[in-house]
């Protein structure tokens, strides 16, 4: 059953609240490159592109297969029963059989070859015994034996001549493997970009609730000196009270916090396809630290774009989608 986000994010903050003491949480390191590792095996839509591409080097194989050599047989048997006309009667010599009986066997086997020029080989064998009334009056075991063995090369001269038209349905499946390929690695970066973007949301939102509950503990220490010194006659009640007050926003400022960070680890364990009781029971830690990186720029801006738009896949895809509609064309007047 498929669940939305805010059931997701529910369940995991749910079973996070019913932990109590003597219930084991593991926790689990999980660094940049081990996230990457389990989006890409784990994520569904990774997935789900690496079988599409599968799909697509099957079609190729198919489309290959075309030219592969393939072997055939045929086995007929037949019994014949004719009656003799006024005609046969009189000119065959045997007058006195009524019916003409024939028991016929006919055997072929061969190897069917395409060749890529658009050329048919068929080598075969064919073979024919037969037995009637004729070869019975001769004699037992007179049966009639005839064989043969057969070379014959069809070569189009028109259409789908030098095979192009099987040519151009072999580069199209080429051209969609490509394009499917490239789809996926778009998928992978994507999924790439939204774990890593992610995975450093929760950390930033665990810096966030550490503070706030920093600030909740300073708060009780001063609410603790507050009442000390009112009660030693220092300080008015009213300050203990704002204290307090001060207190509860510190207080619903970690509630927030912790939330966020529960919305955030949910996200995270969504892209890692885990589901809620899975993420209750292993908690996934942050292990990496941001680092700061000098940004250079780059020389020559047009090598740049150049590089750029030739590691983008969205560019290289829709080149290929060009070249695929142009094949397709092609393939249409081939076929006329």
């Amino acid at each position: 059953m498929k669940r939305s986000r805010p059931t997701i994010l529910a369940i995991s903050l749910f079973s996070l609240a019913g932990l109590g003491a003597g219930d084991a949480v593991a926790s689990t390191d999980l660094t940049q490159s081990a996230l990457l590792e389990r989006l890409l095996n784990e994520n569904a839509r990774a997935r789900f592109a690496d079988l599409e591409t599968d799909i697509a080097e099957t079609q190729v194989d198919f489309e290959e297969g075309f030219y592969q050599a393939s072997f055939y047989s045929r086995l007929r048997e037949s019994d014949e029963q004719t009656p003799n006309s006024a005609e046969d009667t009189i000119t065959r010599f045997n007058r006195d059989t009524a019916v003409f009986e024939e028991d016929r066997s006919d055997y072929e086997m061969g190897v069917r070859v395409p060749v890529r020029t658009g050329a048919e080989l068929n080598l075969s064998w064919r073979g024919i015994r037969r037995d009637n009334t004729f070869t019975g009056q001769v004699g037992q075991g007179s049966s009639e034996y005839v064989g043969g063995l057969d070379l014959s090369v069809r070569q189009p001269l028109w259409r789908n001549a030098l095979g192009r038209e099987q040519a151009l349905a072999i580069r199209q499946a080429e051209l969609e493997r490509e394009r499917t390929e490239l789809d996926g690695l778009q998928q992978h970066l994507d999924i790439a970009f939204q774990g890593l973007r992610q995975y450093w949301l929760l950390y930033r939102r665990q810096q966030f609730q550490a503070i706030d509950r920093d600030a909740v503990d300073t708060v009780r220490q001063t609410l603790q000196v507050t009442r000390d010194l009112v009660a030693a006659g220092l300080q008015p009640e009213v300050a203990q009270l704002e204290v307090e007050a001060r207190l509860l926003e510190r207080q619903a400022e970690l509630r927030s916090s912790e939330s966020a960070v529960a919305e955030a680890r949910a996200e995270l364990d969504t892209l890692l396809n885990r589901d809620p009781e899975t993420a209750a029971a292993e908690r996934l830690r942050i292990a990496d630290q941001p680092e700061s990186r000098k940004v250079v720029p780059p020389i020559d801006f047009r090598v740049y774009a150049d590089e750029v738009l030739a590691q983008w896949p969205e560019y290289a895809r829709a080149r290929l989608a060009r070249e695929i509609e142009s094949r397709r064309r092609d393939a249409a007047l081939e076929s006329g």
